[in-house]
């Protein structure tokens, strides 16, 4: 672990801690990182997932509980042209896969 100004360092893992003044400006900076976060996330699921001429429209992380109650993390992510449940690793940013896919009629 090595200290870079407010900036922490970890193996590969590179972590930032702020302080804020107030509440203000803490939901401020939440909100603009959920933004970029949201952003990122539409790219991916572009570029790994939707087929052209789709185009993304949401997506919504969620806890599914399989056959011997084990809960699995999916993602659903609606675009124009249809609704995927896809397995993503949320730590590698990378596509299991696509369990299944609906189109929209």
């Amino acid at each position: 672990e090595e200290q870079l100004g407010n900036c922490v360092v970890q193996g590969d893992v590179r972590t930032t801690q702020f302080q804020m003044r107030d509440e203000a400006e803490r939901n401020a900076c939440v909100f603009i990182m959920a933004k970029h976060q949201n952003g990122a996330w539409q790219r991916f699921f572009e570029t790994c997932v939707i087929a052209a001429p789709g185009i993304y429209q949401a997506h919504s992380q969620v806890d599914k509980s399989n056959d011997k109650g084990k809960q699995q993390r999916r993602c659903l992510l609606l675009s124009s042209i249809a609704i995927y449940n896809a397995d993503v690793d949320l730590e590698e940013w990378g596509l299991k896969s696509v369990k299944w896919a609906v189109p929209l009629v």
